[in-house]
């Protein structure tokens, strides 16, 4: 055979293709058989998609990065249905860490919304939830709704919405020095028992504006204004906030005098700065 013969050989063999397919096509429910075989194409390609190992392979992605090292455990994700862990652990290089237990994603998986729109669309309702710090720890019931775009590069949330509620909780702060123009006024907290915590935002490029953030317990009663602009390493992630204390919570009770003396029947106001991992505070003058 001459090599000068092959393309036509190819060409005369892709025209015999096509003739064939136009023969078939012309045959009394070619269509539809047609229409049905691209349907279960489509679904199977769903069904089979590794969903689990793309979860795994985006946690490695992350490690060193956003955080230290991740583990998960227990994953099962339902395409029609929800999503359910088990068990999710996440350690940062600070010594920090954060696990979540038996957790249930109403999450919206496909794959283009997973590899190419990168759009992070659920509700969800984690039943134990704990961070731990070195010298304060949080746990709590957590539900919620989230619709954020995640960044290619930095696997953090670029733009979207996110609303939080956490009942059921316990804060651990340590001790807590609040800046005065008297002197620091220091707080020995202990475990302060949540009654409701509520959080949403916008995040637009990055920055997360605080819509609300009320805290409310029996020891204490606070809310924050704000935004928070977010870093691929959580800690260094940026603080322009205000939080509002009502001085007449439990937690003041050992310097009842001195608060009532600053906050001259007004509330407290705190301006928190810096970054997530070291944050400053300084008190603003109360005009009441």
């Amino acid at each position: 055979m001459n090599i000068k013969e092959i393309p036509g050989i190819i060409k005369n063999r892709f025209n015999d293709l096509l003739t064939f397919l136009k023969v078939i096509y012309k045959l009394p429910g070619a269509k539809k058989y047609f229409a049905v075989s691209i349907f279960l194409i489509v679904i199977f390609f769903f069904i089979t998609f590794p969903y689990e190992e793309l979860v795994k392979k985006k946690l490695n992605e992350g490690s060193g990065r956003t955080y230290s090292s991740a583990r998960i455990s227990g994953l099962d994700v339902g395409i029609l249905g929800s999503t359910d862990i088990e068990k999710l652990e996440v350690y940062f290089t600070d010594l920090t860490e954060i696990i979540i237990e038996k957790a249930e994603l109403g999450i919206s998986v496909n794959p283009y919304r997973l590899l190419v729109s990168r759009r992070l669309l659920t509700d969800l309702d984690i039943q134990n939830f704990k961070y731990s710090g070195k010298e304060n720890e949080f746990k709590g019931k957590v539900t919620g709704d989230i619709d954020v775009t995640i960044a290619d590069k930095s696997n953090i949330p670029e733009n979207g919405t996110i609303s939080i509620n956490i009942t059921r909780g316990a804060l651990q702060l340590g001790l807590i020095n609040i800046p005065t123009s008297m002197g620091n006024i220091p707080l020995k907290t202990d475990i302060i028992n949540i009654t409701l915590l509520n959080f949403s935002s916008d995040i637009i490029n990055r920055t997360a504006k605080i819509k609300k953030f009320a805290l409310e317990s029996e020891e204490i009663s606070c809310s924050f204004t704000g935004t928070i602009t977010l870093e691929p390493i959580l800690k260094n992630s940026r603080l322009d906030m205000k939080m509002t204390l009502d001085p007449q919570s439990k937690i003041f009770d050992q310097h009842r005098d001195i608060v009532n003396a600053f906050a001259k029947n007004g509330p407290i106001i705190i301006s928190i700065g810096g970054t997530a991992g070291r944050p400053e505070f300084k008190m603003d003058k109360n005009e009441n």
